[in-house]
């Protein structure tokens, strides 16, 4: 699998465009579309590594993966170190300030996303996070998303919240242009907007279906 298309699926698991990546490592927008498209066949090591670095990607998982046929999501997966995360329900997401998970007490799933040790799984329900076909993203019900609860949500960033008063969170992309709001992928569903009683709970740094992410 080459080292481009490896970053790019990095690159649209977190949904990320090129210049806001730019603006993080100091990468230029151009010579990462044209690493993602194969146009540079020796990237520079220390593009590479500045990439990999916020892309949570093992340097020499990437390497292991240019080596392999395919463009499989498991092949993609070589780039990064597999960790066995609890699924969770719903509503066990919304209390995760006042609970303490046990491992041995869920089902787990091999998440091949970096993530902390407390990440945890999510199995997506109904379809408001369901796109069009030909879309970037897409979480179609039954899809397990991996949420890391340490991470900082940026702008259009994929992640669960939750409303005081409530256990239970909801699933949406962050927008934190003008005025905060939380949107879903399918136009069906409103958008909803951020105050005081509304906290992100984690970001969702992937997600596991048969699609791929």
């Amino acid at each position: 699998m080459e080292i481009g298309m490896i970053i790019r699926k990095a690159r649209l698991g977190i949904g990320y465009g090129l210049k806001t990546v730019e603006s993080l490592t100091g990468v230029p927008a151009s010579v990462q579309s044209k690493i993602e498209l194969g146009d540079i066949v020796s990237p520079s090591f220390i593009y590479i590594a500045r990439l990999a670095k916020l892309y949570q990607l093992d340097m020499e998982g990437i390497y292991d993966a240019s080596l392999t046929e395919g463009n499989s999501p498991a092949t993609a997966a070589k780039a990064t170190k597999g960790k066995q995360v609890p699924i969770i329900s719903w509503v066990q997401a919304g209390a995760m300030a006042e609970v303490v998970l046990e491992q041995h007490d869920f089902e787990v799933t091999l998440s091949p996303f970096r993530c902390s040790d407390d990440a945890y799984a999510l199995e997506v329900k109904g379809d408001s996070m369901t796109s069009n076909p030909g879309a970037n993203h897409s979480f179609p019900e039954g899809s397990i998303i991996i949420v890391e609860p340490n991470a900082e949500p940026r702008h259009r960033s994929f992640v669960i919240a939750r409303q005081d008063g409530t256990n239970e969170v909801t699933f949406k992309r962050l927008n934190m242009e003008g005025s905060k709001c939380l949107q879903p992928l399918n136009p069906q569903y409103p958008i909803i907007p951020i105050d005081s009683h509304i906290h992100i709970c984690g970001v969702v740094i992937g997600s596991i279906q048969k699609t791929g992410w």
